[in-house]
Order: structure tokens, then sequence, then C-alpha cells
């Protein structure tokens, strides 16, 4: 018996193991599409009426205006196209900012997008975007033109 457990070890230790190796290749090719954004319509809350309450008037991206003040005039939501790498979701965001005129300078901010970020240009690489906003009205705010400046940003 013992010699048949040394012939076993033997056996066992003597077997040794294979292996084979093979190079393969991998290739890629890396395109570098810019943006452009192009500006259309203006962001325009339209004539909102002074009132002795502050009220905070809200531009949706269909271009009404809403909140507890009276609005007239021909409000319009802010439109853009963008054109960038086709079907690839986009990061779309605006800075807060004012509108300074005669009056105490009004806050613009709580951007809305339509489509909203994170959706991707069409098969084409081209998105029309629609741009809303809320602006901080108030109390007994100083009747005349107020205008500012925002920047829209878009990224991959």
């Amino acid at each position: 018996m013992k010699k048949l457990m040394i012939l076993l070890a033997m056996i066992v230790l003597s077997v040794t193991s294979q292996a084979a190796t093979q190079t393969g290749q991998a290739t890629v090719v890396i395109e570098s599409v810019g943006i452009t954004i192009t500006a259309g319509t203006t962001m325009n809350f339209g004539t909102i009426i002074s009132s002795t309450a502050a009220d905070n008037m809200v531009l949706s991206t269909g271009g009404v205006v809403t909140g507890a003040l009276g609005t007239g005039g021909s409000p319009a939501a802010g439109t853009f196209s963008i054109t960038a790498a086709d079907n690839t979701p986009l990061t779309i965001s605006a800075s807060n900012t004012t509108l300074t005129g005669p009056g105490a300078a009004m806050a613009v901010s709580t951007y809305t997008f339509n489509p909203t970020s994170g959706t991707s240009t069409n098969a084409s690489g081209t998105m029309a975007l629609n741009v809303g906003a809320t602006l901080a009205v108030g109390a007994n705010q100083t009747a005349g033109t107020y205008t500012g400046t925002y920047t829209l940003t878009v990224s991959y």
C-alpha cells in the first residue's frame, strides 16, 4: 500500500499545466464635435403691472406668464438652436441674473428648459430649446423697461 501511495504521489506531482497566450488588437476613433448655440427669440416677461405687493412671475417654456400681478404685452420664452454630436444627451443650465432699469433690480432665476436637461440631440445633432424663468418683481416696482443678460451653458 505504501508503494501505491508513493506511486500516486509521483503521478500527481509530475502533472504540469499548459498555457498559451495570443495578442489581440483594439481600435477606437475619437471624434471631437463642438457645440454651437444660436440665439433666437429674446426672453420677454411682457408687461407686468406694479403693485404694493411683491410677487414671483413665472415665464413658462411655452411663453405664458403666471403670477398674482397683472400681465400683458407679448411675453415669449427664450429660444435657442443647438448643434452638437448626433443623439447625444446634453446638460443645460443658465446663470441667475438681474434685470436693471429705472427702479430696483429684479432677480431672474429658476430657469426651465424644454426639452429638459439630459435630453439628447436628434439623429442630425440638433435641438430646438425653449427657456423660461422666474422674475422676482418688487413691491411698488418703478415703471419702465428693465433689461439684463443671462448665460446659457450647454455641455456633453
